[in-house]
């Protein structure tokens, strides 16, 4: 789950890193915000029904796993976005992101 998670979401917002930073810059203007909550509320509930469906393992609170994971790939991703990520940060992040999120799931998996 955590291979297929961020693998799409680093396909989806670093393969066209201008439009991204566009989407983002944008977000706070005419409605974005309200248009990045409803996004990001999609996200988490998809998530969740990823963590929920697991047959391997069982989530106390999958909405708040999902929400936990989103956050953290999310702020990885703005940092490089951004520009405030340090050097060699974007340095394998999708095996480092990967680690991350599969470390916390298997913490959060009963």
């Amino acid at each position: 789950m955590a291979v297929a998670l961020v693998s799409a979401f680093l396909r989806v917002k670093l393969s066209d890193p201008d439009a991204s930073k566009a989407l983002y810059a944008i977000a706070g203007e005419r409605g974005g915000a309200e248009l990045v909550i409803r996004g990001n509320n999609r996200m988490v509930a998809t998530i969740s029904e990823m963590l929920a469906s697991a047959r391997d393992a069982r989530f106390a609170d999958p909405v708040i796993t999902a929400a936990v994971t989103l956050s953290s790939i999310v702020g990885c991703v703005r940092a490089v976005l951004e520009g405030y990520a340090p050097p060699g940060f974007e340095d394998h992040l999708d095996r480092r992101l990967v680690l991350l999120v599969s470390a916390y799931f298997a913490a959060e998996a009963g």
